[in-house]
């Protein structure tokens, strides 16, 4: 999203290299996982120069609320696909969304950190969205 985080850019490459390697671990996930990728999301903001902007001048994080078609393409094309993808509510964790992950870079923290829905401690949801963040720690 913002043309100044490269370090994402390599963190993108590095995952997209290992998750359609030979390596036992990538073949495994890729058993049980469908992964969508969208490697690059603002490529005229890095074609221009920008750190954290659009061409348009938008930092496009920010308008996944209400995106202008015209002005923010990819943001629209994106919930697009996230809407089109229709988990089977009849089988439970069947074609279920795991996670979304948006990698960006930090100029000041190091390693990763990470953001998710809060939900109570009795709620089913509540250790489910630990584990990814949890796998990523170790």
């Amino acid at each position: 999203m913002h043309p100044g985080e490269t370090n994402a850019s390599y963190m993108m490459e590095g995952f997209i290299r290992f998750i359609t390697s030979q390596n036992p671990m990538a073949k495994e996930l890729r058993k049980f996982i469908v992964f969508r990728i969208i490697p690059f999301t603002n490529p005229d903001g890095v074609i221009i120069g920008n750190y954290r902007v659009s061409m348009s001048g938008n930092d496009l994080n920010r308008k996944y609320y209400c995106p202008h078609q015209k002005l923010h393409p990819i943001v629209c094309a994106i919930k697009k696909l996230i809407r089109n993808l229709k988990p089977d509510l009849n089988v439970p964790d069947e074609n279920e969304i795991m996670a979304f992950i948006d990698m960006h870079g930090h100029s000041r923290k190091k390693n990763v950190f990470m953001y998710g829905p809060q939900f109570p401690i009795h709620d089913n949801r509540y250790l489910k969205m630990r584990v990814l963040p949890k796998l990523m720690s170790e």
